[in-house]
């Protein structure tokens, strides 16, 4: 999408996506968290990059 005022000329996106399995024992804050995390690896990797969290003992998935 094309978009004027930015420094490449259009529109780019970073993610962060954490998946909750089981609600009724999620412990939210760690939840908010890791996806926050995830959020900001994308933005170092740079522009149109996806970071999945995975549980806490595996490494994360990335896609650039």
């Amino acid at each position: 999408m094309k978009h004027e005022y930015t420094d490449v000329g259009y529109i780019t996106l970073s993610m962060g996506i954490k998946t909750l399995h089981n609600p009724q024992t999620g412990d939210y804050i760690y939840f908010a968290d890791a996806a926050d995390k995830a959020l900001y690896q994308a933005k170092r990797q740079g522009r149109n990059c996806i970071v999945v969290s995975e549980d806490r003992y595996k490494k994360s998935a990335e896609r650039c």
